[in-house]
């Protein structure tokens, strides 16, 4: 049976977030038929007594200081996990559909990196998201609730009435690769914030020949949280750049 192990780093305590999040990809995992453990590096996160999980499924959690990135968790996991058949390496915020993990491990291929597109839940929506079904997060895209700050917070192209629309998604918020690509993506120089090592997975894929594959559907479902990213662009890139240099001269390449 395919292996898949399910990454998750946290660098916030945002419990809820991710208790929901963990229940989706348990149910996702479930309606695969694979063999899935769920890997959890977070701060304080512990699941309060009456938490009801998908039935067969296991939850690893590991408490590290937070470098201020999602790299320090994934590359934690990584090591410990070196032998799994597909890696997914994802967020605390996403509610994924059932047919998530499926798709990834049909797509996940040599030399191909699978990324998922998302939807953003608008503040007040995450702030009430009991009120949906968001148990079954495919059925949130057809509530008007999903688009009412489109203008807002996204931009039109990361807009959710675009989503559909966006065939190349380079953000690495959520993404899959089997065993052979993870070993030649993995370890990632951990940048030190968030959203830094988009840049640099770019060149690298780039300069490897690793495909992008952006998934059409499904697409996930982004829960809102107050933004934490260390916007400074050009720093990003240039420490991107920097790093792929290094592993240049290291691999000889």
């Amino acid at each position: 049976m395919t292996s898949v192990a399910i990454i998750i780093s946290c660098i916030e305590e945002r419990h809820e977030a991710l208790r929901n999040s963990i229940y989706t990809w348990g149910v996702a995992g479930q309606y695969a038929g694979v063999d899935y453990d769920i890997y959890v590096t977070a701060e304080g996160y512990r699941s309060p007594p009456d938490t009801k999980w998908p039935k067969s499924m296991w939850v690893h959690k590991h408490y590290t200081n937070r470098s201020g990135s999602h790299i320090a968790g994934y590359n934690y996991w990584f090591k410990e996990v070196p032998d799994a058949d597909v890696y997914i390496f994802t967020h605390p915020d996403m509610l994924v559909p059932k047919d998530t993990i499926k798709v990834a491990v049909e797509r996940a291929q040599d030399n191909v990196y699978v990324t998922f597109k998302c939807f953003w839940i608008p503040p007040d929506m995450t702030m009430r998201l009991k009120d949906y079904n968001w148990k079954q997060p495919e059925t949130l895209e057809a509530e008007l609730d999903l688009y009412a700050m489109d203008d807002f917070l996204k931009g039109s192209f990361y807009a959710n009435g675009n989503a559909r629309k966006i065939s190349v998604w380079e953000s690495s918020t959520t993404h899959a690769v089997n065993n052979f690509t993870a070993h030649r993506m993995y370890p990632f120089p951990d940048l030190g914030h968030q959203g830094w090592d988009d840049p640099y997975q770019v060149a690298l894929r780039t300069l490897l020949g690793i495909r992008t594959d952006t998934v059409m559907n499904p697409i996930l479902f982004h829960q809102w949280h107050a933004n934490t990213r260390n916007d400074q662009e050009g720093q990003a890139v240039r420490e991107a750049l920097e790093q792929l240099d290094i592993y240049k001269r290291e691999h000889k390449l």
